[in-house]
């Protein structure tokens, strides 16, 4: 039912704004303006199975640190 309700609306609200940018109905569009509210208003959703987490908080990695560069006056550049 949930899903049900959250399809709704994301369809209620490329309704509205096929309405408010374009005064057309979806069928009347041509086919790149259809792909533009479609992409905008993807709906797929995905839902996974964290249960066996059991309220266990995941901690993403750290990117990287940025490299280090050697500079020095020498490779400076006059504005």
């Amino acid at each position: 039912m949930a899903i049900e309700q959250i399809s709704l609306g994301i369809e209620n609200y490329k309704d509205y704004l096929l309405k408010k940018w374009y005064k057309k109905p979806y069928v009347e569009l041509s086919n790149d303006l259809k792909i533009e509210i479609d992409n905008l208003n993807n709906t797929r959703m995905s839902f996974f199975d964290f249960s066996y987490l059991n309220g266990k908080r995941l901690i993403p990695p750290l990117p990287p640190p940025p490299p280090k560069f050697d500079f020095n006056d020498e490779d400076a550049e006059e504005v």
